[in-house]
Order: structure tokens, then sequence, then C-alpha cells
């Protein structure tokens, strides 16, 4: 393929879309699922027609083959998980829909414990309970983005999905949610094998994992390589992740643009890696010409942060505050890019020490402590806030 952002994931995200919330019933129903009060509704798209349509019932399964829907008129439809864009649940138990509303104000305790509650409850039909138990892990997630000492949490509410719905159709992204987790705690290496083994599962196209989320997974543990100071282990996985990203065909236009950029992006790895490791100064001109001849926003963002760490390394500071706030200002690809850029820029200015370049530090630092909080580059962005 042509190579035409960063997963953050998430990209993998983690594309890694928001989820939908509220709808529940009865674990024991007989085949023919009672209809709802408000059905629930899966949004699919067609991989031949590349045509979007819904399905409107009570779903009774979501998993990793195929996602079950009892319609109103009792008939079973049966569609491929990989072809499901979304679930909108529909009437279900109060403490779901009322995480859904705590979580609408940014009142996030209080949905993570609804959540966690709905997630418990017998009486809610599996794949419900199973989307309650994600809700609760991200919305501590957004507890963490403020409290780092909740990574941990989140970690622990992601092994316990995996525990109770190991075949959820939701389980590769809750593995990548775990990996993430482990990876803003201070945990890199776990981080770096938890996504490596995404990738190992997904890359023999099992069920659930597609194409897009593998290929992301494998350029998530190649960052994640770099935290760990695994550079050589870095450098076979941005390979993995290239050739993973170049392999990807569908006629889903929005699917190969995303890989597109992830094997541009992916193609920076030997430069990304050494840079990383303090050796920026020998890949400034592969910086530079990545900068030209980038076709995405997300390899011309790269490009930009890998030339403010080599100007940085250089010593030439006002050069490196350029590219750092290029990338802070202009990239819309990647959270974890910006935050990065963000300190570098913090950092270029404390190194240049005229007059200001103090204060404007310190804004950049909170700027990531506010706003990217959830992003591999804020502990380092406290730490330095607290030594000033």
């Amino acid at each position: 393929m042509k190579i035409a952002p960063l997963p953050s994931l998430a990209r993998t995200a983690l594309r890694l879309a928001p989820a939908a919330f509220a709808a529940a019933a009865m674990l024991s129903a007989p085949a023919l699922a009672a209809p709802q009060a408000k059905p629930d509704q899966v949004f699919r798209l067609n991989p031949r027609t590349n045509k979007a349509s819904t399905v409107t019932g009570t779903v009774t399964e979501d998993g990793l083959d195929n996602v079950k829907v009892t319609r109103r008129d009792g008939r079973e439809v049966s569609i491929k998980s990989g072809e499901v864009i979304q679930i909108a649940w529909g009437s279900g138990s109060t403490q779901f829909t009322d995480g859904g509303t705590y979580a609408s104000r940014g009142a996030w305790e209080e949905a993570v414990k609804s959540y966690q509650e709905a997630a418990g409850d017998s009486a809610v039909r599996e794949p419900l309970r199973a989307q309650a138990r994600l809700q609760a892990a991200t919305s501590l997630m957004a507890l963490a983005a403020a409290d780092m000492t909740r990574f941990g949490d989140v970690a622990s509410e992601c092994d316990r999905f995996l525990t109770d719905f190991p075949t959820s159709r939701q389980a590769p992204m809750v593995l990548a949610l775990k990996s993430r987790a482990q990876w803003l705690n201070g945990d890199a290496a776990a981080a770096r094998d938890g996504y490596r083994s995404i990738y190992d599962t997904g890359k023999g196209g099992a069920d659930g994992y597609s194409p897009i989320a593998t290929a992301d997974a494998a350029m998530h543990a190649a960052y994640a390589a770099i935290s760990a100071q695994d550079n050589v282990g870095a450098r076979e996985l941005f390979d993995l992740a290239a050739a993973a990203y170049g392999a990807i065909e569908t006629e889903n236009a929005t699917v190969m643009a995303a890989a597109a950029a992830g094997a541009e992006v992916a193609g920076m790895g030997e430069a990304i890696t050494k840079a990383a490791s303090g050796d920026a100064k020998s890949v400034r001109r592969t910086f530079e010409s990545a900068s030209k001849s980038s076709e995405t926003s997300a390899g011309m963002a790269a490009a930009h942060l890998g030339l403010g760490h080599a100007w940085l390394a250089e010593g030439d500071f006002r050069k490196a505050q350029f590219e750092f706030a290029w990338v802070a200002g202009l990239d819309h690809t990647s959270a974890d890019r910006r935050a990065e850029a963000l300190v570098g820029l913090a950092e270029a200015g404390l190194a240049a020490g005229e007059a200001g370049d103090a204060n404007a530090a310190k804004t950049a630092l909170r700027q990531v402590a506010s706003q990217y909080g959830a992003t591999p580059s804020a502990r380092k962005a406290a730490q330095l806030l607290e030594s000033l």
C-alpha cells in the first residue's frame, strides 16, 4: 500500500471510540427474549458494500465472534463482531443509567460506583453487565487523569472484566486499556508485554481482533518499550507495526487512512527510538526529511516532534521550542504527542534560561497536568513542575 495518527488508542486506542449507554434484560431469558421498553440499537458496517445499517432489538450475546440480537418479532439476528461499529443500549438497569448520567456530568466517582453495581447485578443480562464493567474501567481512567494513584485501580477493574467476560467483544479493548493503565502507573515493561500479547493474538486473524487494532497494539508496545528502556525491543515492534499497517486492506476509507498514518509513523521507528534514548543529533536529518515528505498529519507531527528533540540535544533551544510549539499547537492526531511536546517546550525554555522562559515552562507543564493527565508524559511533567 502507499504510505499515507500515532494511535493513542487510542488511537487503539486506544480507535480505541466512546461506548453508548444503558439497557438490561434477564440472563435467564428464554430463546425468544422479551422485548424491552426501549430496544438496543446495533450499528453495523457491511464490509462488502461499506454501508452502515442498524439492527434494533435486544442484544443477547456480545462475543468476540458474533453479536446476537432478538428483534421485537422474536427473530434472532447474528452479526459478525467485526462488523459492529457500536451498540446503543436501550432501557436497562437503573444503576447503568445512573452511571451514564454521572459520567456525563464528570462525576466520575459516582459513575464508577453505579457501573460497578450494574456489573455485579445478576439480574442484568451478561452483555450489559460486561458493558457496565468496561464503563467502570474507563470512568476510573478519567479519575486517574487527575489522580495518578488511581491507575492501579484501572488495571484491577480490567482484570475483573477479563475474569468475568473473557469472550466479550470488548476484551481486546480492555486488554489495551489495562496495558495503558500499567504504563501510566509506571510499569512500562508490563505495558509492552500486554500490548505485544494483543498483537500476537491478533496477527493470526483471531475473532474480535481487527487488523487496525492489532497494528495499533504493536505501535503502542513499541512506545512502551522505549519507556522501559528496551530500545532493541522498540525497534522490532516498530517494524512489526509498520508491516501490520501496510498489510491492511479494506474498503473502509477511515481505516485505510489510519493504517497509512500508522505505517508512516512506524517507519520512523528507528529514528524515534534513537531520539528517545539521547541520540537525537544523529537522526535530525531523518526527521527533517520526513517533515517535508510526510503525507499524513500524524507523520508530519512525529517528524516535528523528533526535530524538537534533535535541536534540544544540539543546544539550539529556540529551534527546539519552535518545533515543540508546532506539535503542541497543531497536532490533532495524538494527545500523547501533544503532551510530550509541551514537556519538551518546557525543557527547552528552561535550558535557554532567558527572562520569562521559566514562567512559560511552568505554564506548559501545568497544561500537561490539567489536560493530559492520562498520557505517559504526565508523570515527568509533574516531576519537573515540582522542581521549579
